[in-house]
């Protein structure tokens, strides 16, 4: 699902990012992940070795997640 935002497309690649091709691209930036499948969960964990920050967010306010993922402590501001 694409962002319905104008003006959106001057950011694609970037700083706007539909799915992660490459961590090291990521290495040392602030992180924000947007989503709402389970998926977006599991994105953002494996961002953390890599980017300088990762925030996490999320279309609703339950998130069902893996039970592996959902496992990994988080902290939350």
């Amino acid at each position: 699902m694409e962002l319905n935002v104008a003006g959106v497309e001057r950011h694609l690649d970037p700083q706007l990012f539909y799915r992660v091709r490459d961590f090291e691209q990521h290495r040392g930036k602030h992180v924000v992940v947007l989503g709402g499948g389970n998926s977006t969960l599991d994105w953002a964990l494996n961002l953390v070795g890599a980017a300088e920050s990762v925030t996490l967010l999320h279309r609703s306010d339950k998130f069902k997640a893996a039970p592996a993922s959902a496992s990994i402590p988080t902290r939350e501001n």
